[in-house]
């Protein structure tokens, strides 16, 4: 796993093209998602969507088609099935996500990472400084 400094160091044009597995291991260290809590099992898990939503957002112009597109690349490859290329589930899934669920996140991110920086202050020259 890379170094979490690297990662928030990193530009966003770096991080444009990562492909869309790499994502989640990207981020892995700020954002844990909470356990899908939903009964029925859908093709856009909140947990699917929201990586799919960050990864749009990171990506310079990436329009809900694009996402879905690459989701279905995916979709085939790792489970070698199909779905419609409509964008309209994926709209909806994300419309799911609930403001509730994206505060949970955003917090967590300003959490690990204000951790993050106070203990790369507590270094210098790769090593650990003590008080």
């Amino acid at each position: 796993m890379k170094n979490k400094s690297i990662l928030l160091g990193q530009s966003n044009g770096a991080m444009r093209n990562k492909p869309l597995t790499e994502i989640p291991e990207m981020f892995s260290q700020l954002i844990q998602l909470p356990e899908a809590q939903y009964g029925r099992k859908r093709l856009f898990s909140p947990q699917r969507t929201f990586w799919l939503f960050l990864s749009q957002v990171i990506a310079k112009s990436a329009s809900c088609r694009e996402t879905v597109r690459k989701f279905l690349v995916w979709l085939a490859a790792e489970k070698g099935a199909v779905a419609s290329p409509g964008t309209a589930a994926y709209c909806k899934a994300r419309a799911r996500l609930g403001q509730k669920f994206l505060k949970t996140i955003n917090r967590q991110v300003v959490a690990n990472a204000l951790a993050m920086a106070c203990r790369q202050r507590r270094r210098f020259g790769g090593q650990r400084l003590l008080r």
